[in-house]
């Protein structure tokens, strides 16, 4: 293919561009990434890195390494971790970027066919839909590196100032079965015996999701359509907000699946719900549904179904409309680290508020206040 032979001429006669990619092999933090890493590498035939060697250091017996590294992953997996080394290299290269761009560019723009979840944009609000109905929309790790390019790219796109996540419906006949998420995908689990490395690959992969989540410089509105478990529930904490159908239920299962509670939930769920709360949603695994998650401050809102995703846009369309740069420090600032002290506080918000004052979007505010109309804000 001629985007794998000019990858191959300019990248074979940039070190840095070589360094780069060893780094991420050697540091790269879950298996499934070294994995994906080591079939990209072995497409381009990167000269100067000693695949095999790098490789053999993360996957033992050479039997395990042929079997993942010999064209069983999906071309999503490829395509995600392709995006990821050529920002990490694109950043690196100052004075490539013509060349880099066209390559960025190119695998980038084949990373739209999603095979987990379903994207889609109305105005400003970006919606992502888990899309596993027929497992209840449980995480294999394809969802999650699915979720992670959605978050990398409107990261950085001005046309996207508020997301959803939800989930899909599995229709049968007449029937329909809702489900937001019901956690990690136990039968894939079960399907095959992981070795160490494998499970803390699989486990760091679900906390960069959440984390990423969490971190997302815009709001973030979970839209529980219906049962929230494990991982679901995990994501859904990690999101600004969290509306529920009525029928909808959230629960953390993990101690009578003896297994434990992970992507921050003893980080968040203490701060929503207070401390004795938190202990007894975790420590009993209970169920509750929409009504009782807004009683005790888990949930926004409670709706009926049919209510639930126009009520959610309304709301993320709402944020949408404010000022991106304000919004962008008024997250950062209420989800600071709990202990700081007052004057550190105070500190953080003059600097906001001066920053705020910099920026166009401040000067439309006082224009538009003084001229009674609705500020239209750029994110500048």
């Amino acid at each position: 293919m001629p985007i794998l032979a000019e990858a191959h001429l300019w990248i074979g006669t940039n070190w840095w561009c070589r360094y780069c990619l060893e780094t991420l092999i050697i540091k790269a933090s879950f298996i499934y990434t070294k994995k994906l890493v080591y079939t990209l590498l072995v497409s381009l035939q990167v000269s100067g890195v000693s695949v095999q060697a790098l490789c053999s250091a993360f996957l033992t017996p050479e039997t395990e390494t042929k079997k993942h590294c010999d064209g069983q992953l999906s071309s999503a997996q490829n395509l995600s971790i392709s995006v990821r080394i050529l920002e990490k290299c694109k950043q690196a290269n100052e004075g490539c970027h013509n060349k880099w761009d066209f390559l960025y560019v190119h695998v980038r723009s084949l990373m739209m066919n999603y095979s987990t979840i379903k994207y889609s944009q109305d105005g400003c609000v970006g919606t992502i839909r888990l899309n596993r109905p027929e497992r209840m929309n449980a995480v294999i790790e394809e969802m999650y590196l699915e979720i992670q390019d959605v978050l990398d790219r409107s990261r950085s796109d001005p046309a996207i100032r508020a997301l959803i996540l939800t989930g899909s419906v599995l229709k049968k006949g007449n029937v329909e079965k809702q489900a937001f998420c019901a956690g990690a995908d136990l039968k894939k689990h079960s399907a095959g015996e992981r070795s160490h490395a494998q499970k803390r690959g699989y486990i760091m992969l679900a906390h960069e999701t959440t984390r990423d989540i969490y971190t997302f410089p815009k709001p973030v509105i979970a839209a529980l359509n219906g049962p929230a478990r494990g991982a679901g529930a995990e994501m859904a904490l990690s999101c600004d907000f969290i509306f529920m159908a009525d029928d909808a239920t959230i629960a953390f299962p993990e101690t009578g699946l003896g297994s434990f509670v992970g992507g921050g939930v003893t980080y968040h769920l203490p701060r929503i719900v207070g401390l004795t709360r938190a202990k007894e949603l975790v420590y009993s695994g209970r169920v509750v549904n929409g009504e009782t998650a807004v009683s005790m401050g888990l949930a926004l809102k409670s709706l009926p179904l049919e209510e639930l995703m126009p009520e959610a846009n309304a709301f993320a369309k709402e944020l949408s409309e404010k000022a991106p740069i304000s919004m962008e420090l008024a997250k950062k600032r209420l989800q600071h680290p709990p202990g700081l002290d007052i004057d550190t506080i105070l500190i953080l918000e003059a600097e906001a508020i001066i920053s705020c004052m910099d920026t166009e979007d401040w000067h439309e505010g006082i224009r538009s206040f003084n001229e009674k109309r609705k500020p239209v804000y750029k994110g500048k």
